[in-house]
């Protein structure tokens, strides 16, 4: 059993996987898997991800994004799970080495810490987290989902990816992870390079369908509907601002 589980979803990736895979290969802590959830590529994706340390990759056209990482989760086999999309990079050779050490001499379930993010390789923003408290969750206040690392027995705990949201299922799954008593871990360092263009600012239609959902999530835990919608407003308009650069 690998110490961790790297999961990279991909789908026609060939133009952005490459960095990602080199920026893991670069670790200096080589206890992992690599798994590669295909979404039927046609590029040359799965030639570039077979140059991937400890590669598994599996093709399955059929699921969508949160589909795919309940996937990974369900094929992983490593006791800590990091999910590396697949135009993102770690910035860090030391990470996996340091996240360990964390996990070994604290008693916590998971870990989170500050990113950084890239558009046509200019920097736009440093998303900066905190120590979170469990008041934050009213105010969007999480870390990037992309900076977290799990103990794998946090998805048996509270569940996997709810897949009945197509862009902020990582949104809702952040409220059920923050509001557990799982203990956990702030890193205070810029561990990964995010490559801002997801699906959730893709387009006006999409941020606002993000919007919409995460609304949805909001009200169904009984967050005030005043601040539901300044909070709606704030974020419809930062990322349109970020849509533009």
């Amino acid at each position: 059993m690998p110490k961790f589980s790297i999961i990279t979803c991909t789908k026609n990736s060939g133009l952005s996987v490459d960095e990602t895979i080199k920026s893991l290969n670069r670790q200096n802590f080589r206890d992992f898997e690599h798994i590669f959830v295909d979404g039927g590529s046609i590029d040359n994706t799965q030639e570039i991800c077979s140059k991937s340390i400890n590669s598994k990759f599996f093709i399955e056209p059929q699921l969508s994004l949160y589909q795919a990482l309940n996937f990974g989760i369900k094929k992983s086999t490593g006791e800590i799970i990091f999910f590396l999309h697949s135009d993102d990079q770690i910035v860090d050779d030391k990470l996996l080495n340091n996240i360990l050490d964390i996990f070994n001499q604290n008693n916590v379930q998971f870990i989170y810490s500050n990113i950084i993010m890239k558009k046509n390789f200019k920097l736009i923003r440093t998303w900066k987290s905190k120590k979170f408290l469990k008041k934050d969750i009213k105010n969007f206040q999480f870390p990037a989902h992309t900076s977290l690392f799990y103990k794998k027995d946090v998805f048996m705990k509270i569940g996997n990816f709810n897949t009945n949201y197509k862009i902020s299922s990582d949104f809702e799954h952040l409220i059920r992870l923050f509001n557990s008593n799982l203990e956990n871990y702030f890193y205070d360092k810029i561990t990964i390079s995010m490559n801002y263009g997801g699906i959730s600012t893709k387009s006006i239609k999409n941020i606002l369908f993000q919007n919409y959902e995460n609304y949805l999530i909001l009200r169904k835990n009984n967050v005030n509907i005043i601040k539901v919608m300044k909070i709606f407003i704030l974020k419809f308009f930062e990322r349109l601002n970020q849509l533009k650069k």
